[in-house]
């Protein structure tokens, strides 16, 4: 890392002064990826000067993994000529998501630039929707008939290897839809007389085109493929969704929802202006004013309470934290066990009784603490009393709401991330703090 600190500042120097040997001589023995993170890295009037110096190939691949800053510094200065070939090299997948962040106008003067064959298998990938399996294929593939013999697939693959990634043979029929897969393994252990369709397996694990991306990302990991092959409606094999854009997925999607239980959003990281990222804020914010305004109605109508009992007070914060901290937890597991498809919704009920479980138990130890602790300053056994019933209650109630919210945020198809934000947090101070004056107040002449 200090490493390619030094080196993006040297590649800066050396590109303002026009030094474009020296800087081709410090990138050379870089892999494409490093190569990205100097990109990411650099002025952003220079990143386009660096990606010049780079063959198209290698062009290709940097571009599609600098971040979306360095994408849109590129495509506002990258000549379009230039940029065209950089477009035909790239995987169409990609392709695709780099033509789809330009403006309408800017696409279609790229679309005359770039080779007819190319830009169909793009438009066809733009009509699907963004996060789906249509969205983030790769349309170049290799397919076998079921009657050729394995040597004449062996050789299909030795003359388009350089054209297209090779994870498995998929053997397709007439009409094009998939009807088997051969491991390479198996085709290259295999008799080069054999029949393709002898050797094929049949149980096919693949995705349609208009599943989601995280469900595409599920059946990767649990089947632990390197690519997964893309249906239509009618079965036939349009594309595969390939392991590294499956990283990316996980990725993307893991940084938007943690973005969303900050009560933020994830294209603030593109946003330079602060008045822009204060717009991306203040929506969540604003359900945290409301709710902690009504905590404040809340205290103000037990203040004949608190004004006999002061020593009460003292002991909001951490009854309100607590339970805070309790439900979020409570709903950040079920939150990933969504996201993750590791929820079984038909054990809901199971699901809840445990963590309302799980939160009484956390309660009861923490509300007979803090009542211990509450002896030590004032003498009076129905304050700890008090004060550990509601920790207790608090607690259990905030741990229910923590993982309830969520399963009804995500029945409403709205994503249940932001559940886990402001409306958790400030849900349970208003109930921690009516639980805990309530006590105090029906058991106030005990107190004074």
């Amino acid at each position: 890392m200090d490493e390619i600190t030094k080196v993006i500042a040297q590649i800066n120097d050396e590109l303002e002064k026009g030094n474009d040997g020296e800087v081709r001589r410090l990138i050379s023995d870089l892999k494409n990826e490093d190569i990205a993170e100097i990109v990411n890295g650099i002025d952003p009037k220079n990143k386009h000067l660096l990606l010049k110096l780079l063959n198209i190939d290698d062009a290709a691949e940097v571009l599609s993994e600098v971040d979306e800053t360095s994408e849109q510094a590129i495509l506002e200065n990258v000549d379009k000529f230039l940029l065209s070939d950089i477009i035909e090299a790239m995987e169409q997948d990609d392709a695709a998501d780099l033509i789809q962040s330009m403006d309408e106008d800017e696409a279609a003067k790229i679309f005359n630039y770039i080779d007819s064959g190319a830009s169909e298998k793009i438009k066809e990938l733009l009509n699907y929707p963004e996060e789906s399996a249509g969205g983030i294929m790769n349309t170049d593939f290799i397919s076998l008939n079921r009657d050729m013999t394995v040597d004449e697939a062996i050789s299909l693959f030795r003359s388009e290897s350089g054209k297209t990634k090779i994870f498995h043979a998929y053997v397709v029929d007439k009409l094009k839809r998939l009807i088997g897969i051969v491991s390479l393994r198996k085709l290259v252990s295999s008799p080069g007389n054999s029949k393709i369709k002898d050797i094929m397996y049949t149980d096919i694990i693949k995705v349609k085109t208009t599943d989601d991306q995280e469900n595409v990302a599920r059946v990767v990991s649990k089947y632990n493929l390197l690519a997964v092959p893309v249906v239509d409606a009618f079965n036939r094999l349009v594309g595969i969704v390939t392991v590294d854009d499956v990283i990316d997925v996980i990725n993307a999607e893991a940084t938007e929802d943690i973005y969303k239980m900050a009560g933020t959003n994830y294209e603030e990281l593109e946003h330079r202006s602060i008045f822009s990222i204060a717009r991306f804020r203040i929506p969540w914010l604003a359900v945290s004013f409301v709710g902690e305004m009504i905590s404040g109605i809340v205290l103000r109508s037990y203040n004949a309470t608190l004004s006999q009992v002061i020593i009460l007070a003292s002991f909001i914060p951490v009854i309100m934290a607590m339970g805070g901290n309790v439900g979020t937890q409570s709903a950040t597991i079920v939150v990933r066990s969504i996201a993750t498809g590791r929820f079984a919704h038909s054990k809901v009920l199971n699901f809840i009784l445990r963590e309302i479980g799980i939160g009484a138990i956390i309660g009861l130890i923490s509300g007979l603490l803090v009542g211990i602790v509450s002896q030590f300053w004032d003498l009076n056994v129905y304050l700890g009393v008090i004060i550990g019933v509601s920790m207790f209650l608090a607690m259990t109630m905030a741990a229910t709401v923590g993982a309830v919210l969520p399963l009804i945020f995500d029945n409403l198809n709205v994503d249940p991330a932001v559940a886990t934000g402001p409306f958790v947090t400030t849900f349970n101070d208003i109930t921690g703090l009516f639980i805990y004056l309530t006590a105090a107040t029906l058991l106030l002449k005990y107190l004074v």
